[in-house]
This record gives C-alpha cells, sequence and structure tokens, in this order.
C-alpha cells in the first residue's frame, strides 16, 4: 500500500501523505502517537487487524505458561496487550519463543514485582533483544510499562 501510494503521490511529501491518509481511511487504523520536532506530521500507528493477529499468535505461544496463568489469554479487544506487557515478563518469554534459550526463565522477575523487579525485566527484555540481532531503536526500559502501543 505504502510502496502504491508513494508512487501516486510522486515526490511531494504533503501529497504522499495525503494518499497514506486516503488510505488509512478505509482500513482500521489505529493512530497512537504523533511525533513533531521538525515540523513534520509523522505519527505511530498500528492496525486493528494486526494487533488482532498478534494477540491471538502471542495467545497460541503463552497461553499454557505456567508463570502467566490468570493473565492469559490476553483480550484482543481495546488495550489488553499493551496492558499485559507491563511487568516485562510477557515481552522475555516472547523472546525465548523466538531464539529459545536467550533468556534464562530463572533471571526472570515474577513474583513480588516491584518497580525495580519490573524494571529490571524491561532491561532484560530489551538487552535480549537486542542480542539476538532485533532492531530496538529508541526503547527505553521506562517506555514498556507506559502501556505505549506503538512499541
Amino acid at each position: 500500500i505504502v510502496e502504491r501510494n508513494r508512487k501516486a503521490a510522486g515526490k511531494s511529501g504533503a501529497a504522499f501523505l495525503d494518499a497514506v491518509r486516503k488510505t488509512q481511511a478505509g482500513t482500521h487504523v489505529q493512530k497512537v502517537g504523533a511525533y513533531s520536532a521538525t515540523g513534520g506530521d509523522t505519527a505511530h500507528s498500528y492496525s486493528e487487524e494486526e494487533k488482532i493477529a498478534f494477540v491471538d499468535w502471542v495467545n497460541d505461544c503463552l497461553g499454557q505458561d505456567p508463570d502467566l496463568a490468570g493473565r492469559m489469554p490476553i483480550k484482543a479487544e481495546g488495550e489488553g496487550l499493551f496492558q499485559a506487557c507491563t511487568d516485562g515478563i510477557p515481552l522475555c518469554k516472547l523472546i525465548n519463543e523466538a531464539m529459545p534459550d536467550t533468556i534464562d526463565e530463572r533471571v526472570i522477575n515474577k513474583k513480588g514485582l516491584s518497580l525495580f523487579k519490573k524494571s529490571e525485566n524491561h532491561v532484560l527484555c530489551i538487552n535480549s533483544a537486542k542480542a539476538i540481532g532485533w532492531n530496538c531503536v529508541n526503547i527505553r526500559p521506562n517506555d514498556l510499562p507506559e502501556d505505549r502501543p506503538y512499541l
């Protein structure tokens, strides 16, 4: 879609942005944040379809995990996915799903989760993701507990 819109809009940034907005108007795209440091109009977004598919995959991968009992399955509606990840446990477990044994399960803080222990989980998650080659640009440990859907 983006490439088609880029060709249709030509080289003009404003025309390209208008073409993207017209395409998004016909889909279920959720705009979750905007950035305009240079006067531009950049927005973080995700489609509802992407979120539902990701929630289904997470539920399939982690649905039987005893450490996540009581919070699985994650509901696809609303902000359930983003709220479920605020302590870092599901994110660490998903990294192990992608690359087994990347994170030693014994180092994941699972009980008595103070802000400090949650922060340790977030640091562990981000560092492990980088270690296996994921591109984690401008994501800090304190971003994860803030329910930022675009992360």
